[in-house]
């Protein structure tokens, strides 16, 4: 009688686990959120909505100071955050792009404009 009973009670508790895991309450958690992002058209125009990077993180990062981040979580956002524009080829001689898609020099040569 009792092993039916705890039989009984280990169906009803998967039916209602998967029931519960498999509903939608209509918000889609962080990270997961399907955002507009529309980039300023000319100099000077705000863009239409709010730009964000959303990362999804198990915890907060631990430290935010580079010179003493020793965690893998923190690791992430850093790197982000202290990418260039340009990064050295494997050869270590030469610059190629890395958030940059490309670079222009005005005709003054003081003017450098990039594409990201």
């Amino acid at each position: 009688m009792k092993k039916r009973m705890g039989l009984v009670l280990a169906t009803l508790l998967a039916i209602t686990s998967v029931t519960a895991g498999c509903s939608s309450s209509g918000t889609a958690p962080q990270g997961q959120q399907n955002q507009q992002q529309s980039a300023p058209k000319t100099e000077g125009e705000k863009p239409a909505a709010e730009q964000k990077i959303i990362y999804a993180l198990s915890q907060e990062p631990e430290q935010m100071d580079p010179t003493l981040n020793v965690y893998s979580r923190s690791s992430i956002v850093l790197q982000n955050l202290f990418r260039g524009l340009y990064k050295i080829d494997e050869s270590g001689k030469k610059p190629i792009p890395s958030l940059a898609e490309s670079s222009e020099l005005d005709s003054t040569g003081t003017k450098y404009t990039f594409k990201i």
